[in-house]
């Protein structure tokens, strides 16, 4: 039992297939499927001479599982290639009654912030809200029941919907911020877990990390890798059909048909659905969400307003989700005569609109809440189609049923399942691996 198929070249396939590689004590005959040219998933960057657009995740944080994520870098050799955010990143923008208002990073600044001062005898009277030995509950229910409402409305929904693109209404907290109820569980109070572990303002935690050359750099220089170690990558192979029989896999493509012990699928829900009927009432359950980054360049600075970028509130009934000040967050990504932003534009928005009018949209906004009104430089649409699974109340406990049915040779990778960033991604897929292991 030595031959492994994985479905998907994403960061999940791809990092499943390097720990795989990396544990095993006997040779394996790994293939990975990718339907696509090239390998990466989401993560993918537009490059045009001197001009980088990150059309995916922008980076990842190096804390908690970053580590795993760094470890991968260094096996790589890709540790001269890391960058960190600038400091000025640091700081970050809400969007309130029309306005931009500065995030407190620290104490001091949360209690000199005028929109945020209302707030801090709320924030310590959690300390005394008590326990509700609850199973699941949806973000939004568990912010109103130990903060307030407009907690919820003005921090909480803007994280939310800038993370995951989704509704904290309708979000789980165990699977979203499971930390937090850890918290409430384990110290009783989530003022007190976040003092105790220095995560006060989880929008200015730790620094992010990317490569000079963009995000996509690292799995492309995993599959070169991969591919160096006899791991055969087919491109350009979508998925057909899944067979499973008793002691085997048969994955049919469009072309010819392969034979496997192990099975892993790092495929979307849905498109696992296609191929796998018969799993594909529990898989079409994992709803998932599409949003577009509109890219936008322009010679030199264009406003004094400088960080990481701003979240906007439902409330505030805008077209955007957010905007991120590229140029200021990796500049040495770019030239220093630019000015970079991304524009993430969600729901139905995206859906009606063509791309020439989501730029209209996206320069709007900018020009609304920057002052910028310069034609740009440059633009870039990249529309990521149902990207964003939305782990919604009960996810675990559909995640559990969809595991439980499977067959035994048959595993899971991937966002749609086990986390949404960069490092979930990879760190499942060294906990898979280990797994995957043991069973051989």
């Amino acid at each position: 039992m030595n031959r492994v198929i994985i479905l998907g070249g994403g960061i999940s396939g791809l990092s499943t297939a390097w720990y795989l590689k990396k544990f095993s004590q006997r040779p394996l005959n790994i293939s990975v499927i990718e339907k696509k040219g090239r390998v990466g998933g989401w993560i993918e960057t537009y490059r045009e001479e001197d001009l980088l657009f990150e059309l995916g995740p922008r980076g990842f944080r190096p804390n908690g599982k970053g580590k795993e994520t760094l470890n991968l870098v260094k096996d790589l050799g890709l540790q001269d290639e890391l960058i960190y955010a600038n400091a000025r990143a640091k700081k970050r923008y809400l969007l309130h009654q029309g306005k931009l208002h500065s995030v407190p990073n620290g104490l001091f600044s949360l209690l000199t912030s005028s929109m945020f001062r209302p707030f801090i005898k709320t924030l310590f009277r959690e300390r005394k809200i008590p326990q509700i030995p609850i199973d699941d509950e949806t973000i939004a229910d568990f912010f109103r029941r130990r903060f307030s409402q407009e907690i919820l409305d003005l921090i909480i929904d803007p994280l939310v919907t800038g993370i995951f693109g989704g509704d904290p209404e309708k979000l789980s907290l165990s699977s979203c911020f499971p930390l937090l109820r850890d918290y409430e569980l384990k110290q009783g109070s989530v003022m007190k877990g976040l003092f105790a572990n220095n995560k006060l303002n989880p929008m200015t935690k730790a620094s992010l990390c990317s490569f000079r050359k963009g995000m996509e750099r690292l799995p492309i220089a995993l599959s070169q890798k991969l591919q160096g170690l006899g791991v055969n990558i087919y491109f350009h192979s979508p998925v057909e059909s899944i067979e499973c029989k008793k002691e085997k896999v048969i994955v049919h493509l469009h072309d010819k048909s392969l034979e496997t012990d192990i099975l892993v699928s790092a495929l979307p829900p849905k498109s696992l659905a296609v191929c796998y009927p018969s799993m594909a009432d529990q898989l079409l359950e994992i709803e998932s969400v599409t949003v577009a980054a509109v890219s936008i360049a322009y010679q030199g600075q264009q406003t004094e307003i400088r960080g990481y970028g701003f979240l906007v509130p439902s409330r505030e009934n805008e077209t955007i989700l957010g905007v991120t000040f590229d140029s200021d967050v990796f500049p040495d990504q770019g030239r220093a005569d630019l000015s970079r932003y991304t524009v993430m534009i969600g729901g139905h928005q995206v859906k009606k609109s063509k791309r020439a009018e989501l730029v209209e949209c996206a320069l709007r906004q900018l020009d609304r809440h920057l002052g910028i009104t310069m034609k740009p430089h440059a633009t870039h649409v990249a529309i990521a189609r149902e990207a964003l699974p939305q782990y919604t109340l009960g996810a675990r406990k559909r995640l559990e049923s969809i595991e439980n049915n499977l067959p035994p040779q048959f595993f899971l990778s991937g966002n749609g399942f086990y986390g949404l960033s960069i490092n979930d991604c990879i760190f499942h897929g060294k906990e898979l691996a280990t797994k995957i292991v043991r069973l051989m």
